[in-house]
């Protein structure tokens, strides 16, 4: 039975990562730049933590690989959400539990996999037909920012138990905000001159789901395990859709809300699916 700190943890990491797409539909800005900031502000304020700055014994390329992997995932993310509506880009940038078990080759639950492919694929093929917000585009770049979080997460997972100290974290942050950083500039993206609520969104998405939501995911893992902290992706597409619907007033139809359903139907049958493979594992 899971303690009462973990089943805490969850809620509260759910709730935190919830915000991320709202408070970047708010902003109003570049993706780049939203991603850059986030990473950055972040990064500072991470900086501050006595155990982040501690030595990470780490070779380089690891915190490179895991770094770029991090900037490509909420780079590409990001710039979806300026093409499609929020439950569409985030019910897609989260199917990174489909792709962990594809790509790692784990033993999952056929069924999960049909459902949560099938309803992916309902989802966004009737969006595309029907609602004019949605682009190809923003699709390709949803998935571009799951594929990359499967990577991000399956190298983690192969560093552990580094992995999940602060202070691979704050390197981690660095790397992806310096990455994403010099694209922004490159690209010629405007970097400064936002209005105060723009700065206010930008410090709120660095605080909330960045440093908030990632560290009581960290707190799941210690007190549950990975596959249970995992859980945490199935809430954030819930919660954001629900914030959506209030503050942004996005609406879904039938067809819609079934993909959606079957969507997260087959990815909890994954997650279950991942959390006995660690019990299983632990037990060895």
């Amino acid at each position: 039975m899971r303690s009462w700190t973990a089943w805490l943890a969850l809620g509260l990491g759910g709730f935190c990562l919830s915000w991320a797409s709202i408070l970047v539909k708010w902003c109003h800005l570049p993706a780049l730049a939203v991603a850059s900031w986030r990473l950055l502000l972040a990064s500072l304020i991470l900086s501050f933590w006595p155990a982040a700055r501690r030595p990470c014994h780490l070779p380089w390329r690891v915190v490179l690989v895991g770094g770029l992997l991090l900037g490509v995932h909420f780079g590409t993310w990001i710039a979806s959400l300026s093409l499609l509506p929020v439950y569409l880009s985030v019910t897609l940038v989260t199917t990174s539990p489909l792709w962990v078990a594809l790509f790692a080759r784990e033993r999952t639950s056929p069924p999960a996999l049909v459902l949560a492919f099938l309803g992916t694929v309902l989802l966004s093929g009737h969006s595309l037909r029907v609602d004019a917000q949605v682009q190809p585009l923003g699709v390709l770049l949803a998935l571009v920012g799951a594929w990359s979080m499967t990577g991000y997460l399956l190298w983690a997972r192969n560093h552990q138990p580094e992995a999940g100290h602060p202070a691979y974290a704050l390197r981690v942050y660095a790397t992806a905000a310096l990455a994403l950083l010099t694209v922004a500039l490159a690209s010629g993206t405007p970097m400064s001159g936002y209005t105060g609520e723009q700065w206010l969104c930008l410090l709120g998405l660095a605080v909330v789901p960045q440093l908030l939501g990632h560290t009581f995911l960290l707190l799941a893992v210690r007190f549950g395990s990975a596959g249970w902290a995992s859980l945490t992706i199935l809430l954030e597409p819930v919660g954001s859709i629900l914030l959506a619907v209030w503050l942004l007033g996005e609406q879904l139809v039938a067809v819609q809300v079934t993909g959606l359903l079957l969507t997260l139907v087959g990815l909890a049958g994954l997650t279950r699916s991942v959390t006995k493979s660690d019990g299983c594992r632990r037990t060895r």
